[in-house]
């Protein structure tokens, strides 16, 4: 229901108008100004404002933002800055799309698996902060007799399997924290010490971590995925210059397995590579880092 009359309308619009013509605050009248001697009061800064939007053109056009494509390197790790992302060698190359779809499917099965692990212990306690030393010698120090993998550890020491059990009694920020020992035990020593072991406990932490983080935690993400991409350049220079295809091509290395079956090295590499790999594609497509894939364009 309109409570005013047409008259009171008409003064209202009036009233509007007049309001339009008298200017809202105070502004000085000089038409220039010295930019290196600051304001007196709030007039001389309105003035200026005022003369500084004169300046500007109506429409401004935005410079055109290019998205920096990775390079794919062919030449050694060495030469290439730590803070790149090294794509895949061709002979490498893995068809993502094929295989994102079961990748994705048994990462959310296991990220599930741990959630009901949660529930289930959620009247325990947590288990309390654990420090950098204790987490060296837990992950690193202890013996695993119940190895099921097929190869003897090349590495003096044996990698204690991550226990899901552990993983969900402890809280996100220790999650953040041992998986910030990873990367950072893992730039500590060789990358000849890179175990499939290893890798399984980036992706175990990696299943343990909520999808929705804070920006620190995105950017360890990042450095975790150069570094495997740097560690796996390296594995695929060492196989490329040592495996061959049938007339010595550069064919897919998948065509070369037959000559590499008397070869323990080259067998424990591309278990390596599909463990790097791995970890590659959770952090780009689950975890939206797309731009450090090898099919980002």
């Amino acid at each position: 229901m309109n409570i005013f009359n047409d008259n009171d309308d008409d003064k209202l619009d009036d009233y509007d108008a007049l309001l339009n013509l008298v200017p809202r605050l105070p502004v000085a009248t000089f038409d220039s100004y010295d930019p290196n001697i600051p304001p007196e009061n709030g007039a001389d800064y309105l003035r200026r404002v005022q003369l500084e939007a004169q300046q500007e053109p109506n429409i401004k056009v935005a410079e055109q933002f290019f998205v920096r494509k990775p390079k794919c390197y062919d030449y050694h790790v060495e030469s290439i800055k730590e803070n790149e992302f090294i794509r895949s060698l061709p002979a490498f190359e893995i068809h993502e799309q094929l295989i994102i779809p079961s990748v994705i499917e048994s990462f959310l099965t296991l990220r599930q698996h741990i959630d009901d692990l949660r529930k289930k212990y959620a009247d325990d306690n947590k288990l309390i902060k654990r420090t950098r030393k204790w987490w060296r010698e837990y992950c690193f120090s202890y013996n695993n007799q119940s190895n099921d993998l097929k190869y003897k550890p090349e590495n003096n020491y044996q990698t204690n399997i991550p226990r899901l059990s552990l993983l969900a009694r402890i809280s996100q920020k220790e999650i953040c924290r041992l998986l910030c020992y990873h990367y950072q035990w893992l730039l500590e020593d060789d990358h000849d010490q890179y175990t499939i072991e290893r890798g399984l406990w980036f992706y175990s932490l990696l299943a343990a971590l909520d999808s929705i983080q804070p920006d620190d935690t995105y950017c360890l993400l990042r450095k975790i995925t150069r570094l495997c991409s740097r560690i796996r350049n390296e594995f695929q220079i060492y196989l490329e210059e040592n495996v061959k295809g049938n007339d010595d091509d550069d064919a897919k290395m998948a065509a070369a397995v037959d000559h590499i079956v008397d070869d323990d090295k080259c067998s424990i590499l591309f278990q390596k590579l599909a463990s790097l790999n791995l970890i590659i594609l959770l952090v780009g497509y689950y975890f939206n880092q797309k731009d450090l894939l090898d099919s980002w364009k």
